[in-house]
């Protein structure tokens, strides 16, 4: 997403599209970057924390995992509803759709969502499984 930038002349006019233009698109776009060194974080303290058992251990990973979860999925959609305007517009307020004209930006959006629900759908298997390992332990 953080690549996702394309000039265009649309009626006579040029017209610059980036990431950065769009709060939602930079709310995705740090969002993962987040999502991604919690990640990081979080695998090095499931290596290193391997052997844990306590029961307090599993529920943190467990509201780890709930919470980039979350983000993740509002990420997602903030996207998603900025990319489904720009591709489809709306014709009651009067917004044209983008996408014809910048179809390599658009090009770009779509796939870094695409990969987005990907992470989205992983993330919300770890959840069940964290909270599944998170129960056993304290019963």
């Amino acid at each position: 997403m953080l690549t996702a930038k394309q000039t265009s002349v649309v009626f006579g006019i040029q017209v610059d599209a980036r990431y950065s233009y769009s709060p939602a698109f930079k709310f995705f776009a740090y969002t993962n970057l987040i999502v991604f060194a919690f990640t990081i974080l979080s695998l090095f303290f499931a290596y290193v924390g391997k052997k844990a058992v306590d029961p307090v251990y599993f529920f943190y990973i467990f509201l780890h995992d709930l919470m980039v979860t979350v983000l993740l999925m509002a990420a997602c959609a903030a996207a998603t509803a900025v990319g489904y305007v720009g591709k489809y517009g709306n014709s009651h307020a009067g917004w044209v759709e983008i996408c014809g004209y910048l179809g390599e930006f658009c090009r770009k959006a779509t796939a870094a969502s695409s990969i987005s629900y990907f992470a989205l759908v992983v993330y919300l298997i770890l959840t069940v499984i964290s909270a599944n390992k998170s129960r056993q332990t304290f019963v």
